[in-house]
Parts: structure tokens; sequence; C-alpha cells
């Protein structure tokens, strides 16, 4: 049976939520994505509880529940390693409750960009890691991006919310589903997926210069060699997203990544594309068969 407990750790008193149950064979952690809360993940984390597996995660800094007021929607911290930091505390405090149990992480989307990172720092603290919604950007586009955001904030402030950065970002998303009915047609093929994403009171909200930011030096990091070079070559990953996905090019953002963490010696790397799939696939027509292969896969790293 789930039990959910909720508490708030860490110098940032960012919000958490323990998915338990008795005995697990093994923990996943969540780290979401952007403009999104942990608990959107709801139903994913109880069909892992039904396998076995307990479930953790937090709201990043301005998002979900550690936003406690709505100026806050949307602003990260000035070190955008702090987010980095939250995801190794809230490991730190899981492994007391489960000493002796491994731990899987699983990013998602902005998520995955910070888990990549994660793994190049912490990869050997867990037992295999999955990627899901990723991407990965040519180094001069983000390069530009960091760029223009220094700019607009030396004008207007790192809290300034920019509907032209957003346009030029997240915004150009729908642009591959023309004609759309909604500004979030890419996220997924289900009609009222879309609509309780739109709905939700935790997504009303632009994200500031600071979130921007954070956000491209998170996705130019994470494609740069450097990094993908000191990420564990011999850690279990699953790569997995929708074929149609704008984050990852559709398919070939993620290759790329795929192709280059090959290139530098990792042995148990695994990549799964959904045809068809756009971007939240726990969200799509299809979330059970990735559900299930998910589970597959985790079950062969835990259980080999």
């Amino acid at each position: 049976m789930t039990k959910v407990t909720r508490w708030r750790f860490g110098p940032r008193q960012t919000s958490a939520i323990l998915w338990a149950i008795d005995e697990p064979k093994a923990v996943v952690q969540i780290v979401h994505g952007m403009i999104e809360h942990i608990e959107r993940y709801d139903a994913f984390a109880r069909f892992l509880n039904q396998a076995g597996y307990a479930v953790v995660g937090h709201d990043h800094v301005g998002h979900g529940k550690t936003a406690r007021k709505q100026e806050e929607y949307g602003v990260f911290p000035d070190d955008w390693h702090a987010l980095i930091e939250d995801v190794r505390g809230l490991q730190d405090e899981i492994k007391m409750s489960y000493p002796d149990v491994p731990l899987i992480i699983m990013g998602h989307s902005m998520g995955s960009y910070i888990t990549r990172l994660y793994l190049a720092e912490y990869g050997t603290e867990v037992k295999a890691g999955i990627l899901m919604g990723t991407g990965q950007e040519p180094l001069v586009k983000t390069w530009a991006g960091i760029g223009l955001v220094h700019l607009l904030t030396g004008i207007y402030g790192p809290l300034y919310r920019s509907k032209w950065v957003e346009a030029m970002s997240t915004g150009s998303f729908n642009k591959h589903f023309a004609p759309t009915k909604t500004s979030a047609d890419w996220l997924t093929r289900d009609e009222e997926e879309v609509e309780q994403y739109l709905t939700n009171p935790h997504h009303q909200f632009r994200p500031t210069l600071s979130m921007y930011k954070a956000l491209f030096t998170f996705a130019n990091y994470a494609a740069q060699t450097t990094w993908i070079n000191r990420i564990p070559k011999d850690l279990p990953l699953l790569v997995i997203s929708g074929e149609a996905d704008p984050v990852g090019a559709c398919g070939r953002g993620v290759k790329r990544f795929y192709d280059q963490f090959l290139k530098a010696g990792a042995s148990q790397v695994r990549l799964t594309l959904y045809p068809e799939a756009r971007h939240e696939i726990l969200n799509e027509w299809n979330k059970e068969e990735v559900m299930q292969d998910i589970v597959t896969w985790l079950n062969g790293v835990v259980e080999p």
C-alpha cells in the first residue's frame, strides 16, 4: 500500500514528497521539468509502487509548493548549481530512511539536464539513471541564449519576465504542430492532459530572466563533452523520449546526446524513441506502454 509523506528540507525549504511502500527493491528519485510540479507524477509513482519501487521527488525552487507566494514562481537563485544541490540534498535525506536500498534518478525535460549535470558530479552515488524528454542543442545556440539573458538582465534585472525570451524558447515549440488549439499542444496529443496542464494553478506563471539563465546554462553545460565525459561510463542509463518532441529536435537532439555518450565510452546506455509521441510521454496516449517499459528496464537493472 502506498503511503504519501510531504515535508520540507534544505536551505531553501524545498518541498518534497515520498510515495512509500514496504520493503522497496529500489527508490526512484524524480527531477521534474520546467513550469510543472512533482505531484503531476502521482499516477506514475503509484504505478512504480505497484512494481515494487518507492518514489521520491521535490518541487524545484520557484515551482509548486516550494514557492510560497505567487511572485516566487519562476524565480531561480543566482547560482544555478543550487538546483543540483537540492537534488543531492533530497538524496541524502532519503538515504537516511532507505540506507541499504539502491537509488535510481530520473529527470524529465529541464530536469533531465539537471540530472545529467548531477550524474557528472555524483553519478557514483546512484544505481542507474533515466533521462526523459532531453535534448542536445548546439552550443552556439545555448551560448547565444545565455548572452541574450545576460544583456536583458543588465537592463531589466533578474526578476524581469520577458515575453520575448519566452517566445524564443518554449514558445517556439508549438510551431511544430500548427495549426494548434492551445499554447501547450506540444506537450502531448492527449487534449485532456493539455487542458489539465493549462488550468493547474502551479503552472500560471512566466519564468523570470533568472530562470531562463539557469535553463540555458543547464542545456549548455549538459551538452559539453567535458560534462558528458564525467558521467560514469558503466552507469546503466535509459534515454527515453517522444519522436515528435521538439525539445529533443524530434529525436535528432536525443540521438546526438546518445551518440556522444557512446563515443565517450558508455557501455550500458539504451535509447528509446516513441513514434508520434510528443514531449510528455508519461501523459501521452501510449503512457501505459511507456510506464511498463520503464519498469521492465528498472527490473533489469535492479534484478539482473
